[in-house]
């Protein structure tokens, strides 16, 4: 995430992030399932601005800021016109005040980019800038030990937004619900081409739909194996490592998501393909010198949105924060 001063307020680009390889081991006595994930943050970003009021009023605006956004046949508009005690920056807010047990007037508008019910994250990603940007405004400093709580409470993926980062780069291997993060100094320079299909996918019904295989099927494919071929740089690796449980179990779920599946692999030109999450995006590595032929060729035969993504590289949201508290 990358914070940017502009007088008063703080903009901030969230990225979204990839998963090459996502194994479910368990259900939890929680309800949740214990996962062994890798995700990538990637360059397709929401924003979001944060403005400072007077008084104690906490008003939040949302905005589909991409065409993809609301051509979704499945999308409900949850995030943009649903209930705002529902859109997962409110919460955050709203749990990061109880926990200050201080609130100040704050207005935050949220451009939406990043496809929802996709698997991309875009929500997380959302919340923990929600998380550490409030905090910078109401406190004038970030503690990392209550946004990782609340994170934690909010939902699997955030604690990757806010612990993800290494060195550079933005990528980890995450355990348990998720939220156990071992960040990685990933060398990998491959793109990732990203998928919309027209439907969202529910990411209860997904993990409902798994609920019967899960400790059932036997996987050859591991974490360590994808983490090597990145941090190799082996793209032939790359693309024999990746890996996503869930993505049957989309499949039977999402009409789109199999069908546009059932496309790409009749594609002898394209590679091996992934789902990213819970669903619907699917994910083709790219060689970056192959990238603009692979993303013209998938223009040209699909009629959905498509767009290549390149691994995040901008600072973590911790030292974009400290650089601020300097300015001011």
């Amino acid at each position: 995430m990358h914070l940017i001063a502009q007088n008063d307020q703080l903009v901030v680009q969230t990225p979204c992030k990839i998963n090459p390889f996502l194994e479910v081991l368990a259900r939890r006595s929680d309800g949740y399932h214990d996962l062994d994930t890798v995700m990538i943050a990637c360059d397709l970003c929401d924003e979001l601005i944060f403005t400072p009021c007077s008084g104690k009023d906490l008003l939040l605006e949302v905005f589909a800021d991409s065409t993809w956004i609301g051509s979704r046949k499945s999308y409900k508009g949850l995030d943009l016109d649903g209930p705002t005690e529902k859109n997962i920056v409110w919460r955050a807010v709203q749990r990061l005040s109880e926990e200050l047990a201080f609130q100040s007037g704050l207005r935050i508008v949220l451009k939406k980019r990043i496809p929802i019910q996709a698997g991309l994250g875009g929500g997380s990603s959302d919340a923990a800038a929600t998380l550490v940007a409030t905090q910078l405004l109401w406190t004038g400093k970030y503690d990392a030990q209550l946004a990782a709580k609340i994170a934690a409470e909010l939902g699997s993926d955030i604690n990757f937004f806010l612990e993800g980062y290494c060195d550079g780069g933005w990528s980890a291997r995450c355990t348990e619900r998720g939220q156990d993060v071992k960040p990685f100094d990933s060398h990998a320079s491959n793109a990732w081409i990203l998928l919309f299909p027209n439907g969202g996918c529910s990411t209860k019904e997904v993990f409902e739909e798994l609920n019967l295989e899960v400790g059932k099927q036997p996987n050859a494919k591991s974490a360590e194996a994808v983490i090597a071929a990145l941090n190799a740089n082996n793209f032939a690796e790359i693309q024999s490592a990746i890996f996503n449980r869930l993505f049957a179990s989309a499949k039977r779920r999402c009409e789109e998501v199999d069908q546009l599946s059932k496309k790409l692999l009749m594609q002898n030109d394209l590679g091996p393909h992934i789902m990213s999450g819970s669903g619907s995006t699917i994910v083709i590595p790219c060689e970056t010198k192959e990238c603009s032929g692979v993303l013209q060729r998938l223009k040209s035969r699909f009629e959905i949105p498509v767009y290549a993504a390149n691994a995040w590289s901008s600072k973590s949201i911790q030292q974009q924060v400290f650089e601020i508290n300097i300015q001011r």
